[in-house]
């Protein structure tokens, strides 16, 4: 009897998960928690010797800045099978970079002001759960005067902040700003100047847009119509396009980790799963495999396994810290992605969907049949 029990509830459960549409467990979702862990671990013996790497005093003190805050930002938003965030100590940092923006605000806004420096702060508050509506809107105070000289880059931070950031500029004329920049080949560059779409900048500004991908706003850019929604697709084709033979990507003659990480961060946002779509699939290799390609026995990524002219700081197959954080993220990107969580950027609470209570809605009342027939009982 128990064994009949048995076959009948995975039937049923089988045949319930079918109709939900739901899919396999993927079986790499334990690999990707590991090499999240062992990234962060080998990043941390790089970093400091203390017990805690968020709250060492020399960390701490670069707090504002890329090095420390993308670390913070790609650890806040991972968690492992169980829901737990590795031991840190985030309310640490987050009490530091606080205290970095109030005294950047309070020098005033220029226009030498880094306001790349500005929107990265504010997506690492936001991922700590400490972002202020005060902080975006003194950062969006001076907009569109200076704020709409802004590389792609910047432009992309900010609209990925999301809403109407608090300011006097409406999001959808952030969208716009970032249309017009589009280059003719349907990707990005930091500025105009560049010949070709870059596969950074383009996989930027397209997490950006995810936000908008079904927004109908029909934008007139220089006397041509486009959508999102059109702006999206065009660029998804420019980033296959720019893919390589082994599943990973060039920025300025230099197959490097960070590009291919920003490009699963952006497929995921806008729900693609970088390990399965055909357009990102050549010669059987995935945008994953190539960012696990830089991955060192340390669990941490290299920058490039060439020298890279344009980056002269980064060894060459040698640990990079920004090519690990850039690797963290992308990592915790598909994980959040393959877990059904909402994307790596965007902080709203989950949300149970509809769809899924009635499917567990419907699994209870099997389960009750079922007990009935063999006489249990259940209330």
């Amino acid at each position: 009897m128990k064994r009949f029990l048995s076959v009948l509830l995975c039937i049923v459960l089988a045949s319930v998960s079918a109709a939900a549409g739901f899919a396999a467990p993927f079986a790499a979702e334990t690999d990707l928690v590991s090499a999240v862990e062992a990234a962060y671990k080998g990043a941390k013996a790089h970093k400091t010797d203390g017990e805690k790497l968020l709250s060492d005093p020399k960390f701490l003190a670069n707090a504002g800045n890329t090095g420390t805050d993308w670390t913070a930002l790609a650890l806040a938003r991972f968690t492992d099978a169980e829901g737990r965030l590795i031991d840190e100590d985030y309310d640490a940092y987050a009490d530091r970079l606080e205290a970095v923006l109030d005294a950047r605000l309070a020098e005033g806004l220029t226009a030498s002001t880094k306001y790349a420096d500005l929107y990265r702060m504010l997506l690492t508050l936001g991922a700590l759960g400490r972002v202020r509506s005060s902080d975006i809107a003194a950062v969006t105070a001076e907009a569109p005067v200076k704020l709409s000289r802004l590389n792609v880059m910047t432009l992309s931070y900010a609209l990925i902040v999301g809403g109407d950031f608090g300011g006097t500029l409406p999001a959808k004329e952030w969208v716009k700003m970032l249309l017009t920049r589009r280059h003719a080949d349907g990707g990005w560059t930091l500025t105009a100047a560049a010949p070709s779409s870059d596969p950074d900048v383009t996989a930027a500004a397209l997490t950006a847009l995810a936000a908008f991908r079904d927004d109908e706003t029909v934008y007139d850019i220089g006397g041509t119509t486009l959508t999102a929604a059109a702006a999206i697709d065009a660029g998804l084709d420019r980033l296959s396009q720019m893919q390589q033979a082994d599943g990973g990507f060039v920025s300025y003659g230099m197959k490097n980790c960070e590009s291919v990480s920003q490009v699963i961060v952006a497929l995921t946002s806008l729900g693609i799963d970088p390990t399965a779509d055909a357009r990102f699939v050549k010669n059987g290799r995935t945008p994953v495999d190539a960012l696990m390609s830089f991955c060192l026995s340390d669990g941490t990524f290299a920058h490039a396994f060439e020298t890279d002219p344009g980056n002269p700081a980064a060894e060459a197959g040698a640990y990079n810290a920004m090519a690990t954080d850039q690797a963290k993220l992308a990592l915790t990107a598909l994980y959040r992605f393959l877990k059904g969580e909402t994307s790596v950027y965007d902080y709203t609470p989950v949300r149970v969907p509809q769809s899924f209570l009635a499917v567990l809605r419907r699994i209870f009342d099997l389960l009750r049949a079922v007990l009935r027939l063999t006489g249990g009982i259940i209330r």
